[in-house]
């Protein structure tokens, strides 16, 4: 939660070694207590942020994004399969087999993705 907090995103990139002994991811996450609630549904998050002011701000989410009921974008999708690929393939290689998953459609083939795809 802390790296999704800073980061926007919790991605392999937010989970180094570096990143987990950051000061501030550390001082973030010290203060995240997670606890589960049986009386929601199942997929359902419930988030609470307190402030150092006693303030807080509480969200509910029934779906989670990515199920039927909540789509991801074209955009999240290409984020997130960028995110997860570079790791492996590079960045050169994860533009070109994200472009060719997009016009998978127009292959004659679709072996012809299988080398964009592997290390």
């Amino acid at each position: 939660m802390a790296v999704g907090f800073l980061y926007g995103q919790a991605l392999p990139a937010q989970y180094t070694d570096a990143r987990a002994v950051d000061p501030l991811v550390a001082s973030i996450r010290d203060r995240i207590d997670i606890s589960e609630d049986p009386s929601l549904p199942r997929w359902t998050v419930s988030v609470t942020l307190q402030l150092n002011d006693g303030t807080t701000y509480s969200e509910r989410i029934p779906h989670p994004t990515g199920m039927m009921d909540t789509p991801m974008s074209d955009a999240m999708v290409q984020q997130k399969f960028d995110g997860l690929a570079t790791e492996v393939l590079g960045v050169e290689k994860t533009l070109r087999a994200h472009q060719a998953l997009w016009e998978a459609d127009k292959l004659s083939d679709m072996r012809e993705l299988l080398p964009l795809l592997l290390k």
